[in-house]
């Protein structure tokens, strides 16, 4: 099998890369490594990390893309799936059982609020150019969100404190403060394709999700002003024990676990 790994000019994405090629070799495969230039290696399998300038690569065959985490420190914990970015990705999380949540992240579910636990419908900023909302005109959204919930207010990403982005044109009153305090505070959370939404889910919020890409896709709303979405126990549960198969520590990943994880999907289409 011909692997190519595309590094990364990033220094954390190469250190993720590196871990990943490490666990590959355990498995015993002799990675090639090169760092991306445009040019598409034709391989068995490619892995990159994000999809935004290796698109040619994602038409080219099987990839493994990885990214930030999605629960608890994003710095400590990668995603890791097959031909696409964070809900376009197949994972192999289906029919798991909750051994792995229960290890690593039972902790940061909290009890279901509803829409009574919060005073306004939250709207999340998005960094605009980002491959999760690649295409989508982020002002109208967000004016088309301040149509649909009115009273609504907006917490902008953190990346883009300070630029407009969209967010100040939008009529939202802007949040500040911490996440934690924004989510006690929401009865609602509204996002296009940002990961507010998971923190929403994990901390018992409902969530309108309007693009499919979504980690909170299945159990979420999806549209603008329409009826909220309240999952049931179970319906969370077993989201979030997919979800623990979605991401991984770079420990797990030198060790090969998270390859011996994948492989057995590799001739599997999403």
């Amino acid at each position: 099998m011909k692997i190519v790994i595309y590094q990364h000019a990033l220094q954390h994405a190469g250190t993720w890369l590196a871990a990943m090629e490490a666990g590959m070799i355990r498995h015993g495969h002799r990675p090639v490594i090169d760092m991306w230039s445009g040019r598409v290696h034709q391989c068995d399998v490619a892995v990159v990390w994000g999809i935004g300038a290796y698109r040619a690569v994602l038409a080219a065959g099987r990839t493994v893309v990885i990214e930030r985490g999605y629960m608890g420190d994003r710095f400590a914990w990668t995603s890791a799936g097959w031909d696409g970015l964070n809900g376009r990705a197949a994972f192999r999380n289906q029919d798991v059982d909750g051994a792995r949540w229960d290890r690593h992240f039972a902790p940061l579910m909290q009890p279901w609020r509803g829409v009574v636990g919060g005073q306004h419908v939250l709207v999340a900023g998005q960094v605009a150019g980002d491959s999760a909302v690649r295409g989508v005109d982020l002002p109208a959204w967000y004016r088309a969100c301040a149509a649909a919930y009115p009273g609504a207010q907006i917490r902008p990403h953190p990346r883009t404190m300070g630029i407009d982005n969209g967010v100040r044109r939008s009529g939202l009153p802007i949040v500040d403060g911490t996440l934690a305090g924004a989510l006690t505070a929401a009865r609602l959370v509204v996002t296009y394709n940002s990961n507010l939404g998971t923190d929403a889910m994990l901390a018992g919020v409902p969530v309108v999700a309007c693009d499919e890409g979504s980690m909170v896709w299945p159990v979420a709303g999806h549209a603008l002003g329409g009826p909220v979405v309240e999952p049931t126990a179970a319906q969370r549960v077993a989201w979030a024990h997919r979800m623990a198969w979605c991401q991984w520590t770079i420990e797990e990943m030198a060790a090969g676990e998270c390859w011996a994880h994948l492989r057995s999907g590799i001739d599997e289409r999403h």
